[in-house]
């Protein structure tokens, strides 16, 4: 068989099965690219059944999809619980609980506790009233991210979702009317839930918000406590968390130079009842001034 030969006919056929080969390829590359999977906020990643939950209820660790502040797509962790008792017509009334601040330590995750019921208030009563309570641990607690520490548009996200994923567990028949109840940090995200409810869970039906102890006028909050040791516990989540959700805020501009030393560190700490514990852990720093500066006085922040 002569070189010419194969020069004529099987290099045209070699150049046409590669031509294929190159076109099946790059179809199926854009096909997947062109059509990625989209997954709607408050879908059910993983749950666990809590064993030993409290008589009268059955409850859920959870994993649910959910966004941050700045609408990306982001897992936040929680819990799920239900009365025993019979659904009525229409679906039980779902109450999402927002927890307190408790630190950003992933040791302080409050679905992880041996009985997270147990830190929810009136949680005893809900259940007699036959209501679902969906609480969520907010996104960078108990999973990957930042935590959106009185930062109001992740947390409404996290909580709202909280009760879309509540309504997506098999046997929980949770309706799409609910209230929101939050305390400290968890009664700021109640507060802000209202402003996003609306457009961001049309399907859903918010009635009504309450908010205990909340952080809500914020400004105010600072000028007062600025100067005392309390700054040390808000101040310490707000400064290593802000600064990743607004691009002109520092810690460097408000906190002091022990401050920004000790934040990340103190920020990480659980709270507990007992303010002892925290002294205990860091001893004299604590007394110490933890802002250099009001920061509601600094115009970036």
């Amino acid at each position: 068989m002569s070189a010419p030969w194969i020069r004529r006919v099987l290099l045209p056929v070699l150049v046409v099965v590669v031509v294929i080969a190159v076109v099946v390829v790059v179809r199926s590359r854009s096909h997947g690219s062109a059509h990625p999977a989209k997954v709607h906020p408050g879908t059910i990643v993983s749950s666990t059944p809590i064993s030993g939950a409290p008589a009268g209820s059955t409850g859920w660790r959870i994993v649910y999809t959910t966004t941050t502040a700045t609408g990306e797509p982001a897992q936040s962790s929680g819990t799920v619980y239900v009365p025993t008792t019979p659904a009525p017509d229409g679906g039980r009334f779902v109450v999402a609980w927002a927890h307190p601040t408790l630190g950003m330590g992933q040791s302080c995750t409050p679905s992880q506790a041996s009985d997270p019921s147990a830190a929810i208030p009136g949680f005893a009563q809900m259940m007699t009233n036959g209501w679902v309570v969906a609480s969520t641990d907010y996104t960078g607690l108990g999973t990957d991210g930042v935590l959106p520490y009185l930062v109001s548009q992740g947390e409404a996200a996290n909580v709202i979702d909280s009760v879309r994923a509540a309504r997506s567990l098999p046997g929980v028949d949770a309706s799409s009317t609910y209230a929101v109840w939050g305390h400290s940090q968890g009664g700021h995200a109640s507060l802000s839930t209202p402003a996003l409810a609306g457009a961001y869970a049309p399907e859903l039906h918010l009635v009504g918000v309450a908010a205990a102890a909340p952080a809500a006028e914020l400004s105010s909050l600072v000028q007062l406590q600025w100067q005392s040791q309390v700054a040390w516990i808000i101040g310490s989540e707000v400064v290593t968390t802000w600064p990743q959700f607004y691009p002109t805020v520092t810690e460097a501009q408000v906190t002091t130079a022990v401050g920004q030393q000790n934040a990340a560190a103190v920020g990480a700490a659980c709270i507990t009842a007992d303010p002892a514990a925290l002294l205990a852990q860091f001893g004299a720093t604590l007394l110490q001034p933890f802002f250099s500066v009001d920061p509601a006085t600094v115009p970036s922040w």
